[in-house]
């Protein structure tokens, strides 16, 4: 999950995590495996944002530049990898919600990022 790129493999491994962590319930973490986790998560949604937003500006690029044009793969490939992402986010906010319920006394500098930093970038930005 360190250095791992490919979406479908983060998926996999995020998922991993939230069962492993969802079955052995509270106390299986530290306080410092907590921390690296809430940011991990955190950051792969901010990273997933990022290539959503790469993959728009693809599409928009591709209309503007009537030399390149995407052909209905191209289309149905970006497709496809945008709603990777979007799974991918979903299983990294579906991990932070596996360690709220099961380590509550110990999330709170992740609640503190998501109410401060999080949350007030994506009003900001409308999304």
């Amino acid at each position: 999950m360190k250095d791992e790129t490919d979406c479908e493999c983060l998926i996999s491994q995020v998922n991993a995590l939230k069962s492993i962590i969802d079955e052995t319930g509270k106390g299986f973490l530290s306080q410092a495996e907590i921390d690296f986790l809430s940011t991990k998560s955190v950051g792969i949604i901010e990273k997933s944002l990022d290539r959503i937003d790469g993959l728009e500006k693809m599409k928009l690029e591709e209309a503007e530049d009537e030399d390149e044009q995407f052909d209905d793969n191209d289309l149905d490939l970006i497709k496809e990898e945008g709603q990777n992402e979007y799974d991918l986010q979903l299983a990294a906010a579906e991990l932070m919600g596996c360690l709220f319920k099961t380590h509550p006394d110990m999330v709170s500098e992740l609640v503190k990022k998501l109410r401060t930093e999080t949350l007030a970038a994506a009003f900001a930005s409308g999304t």
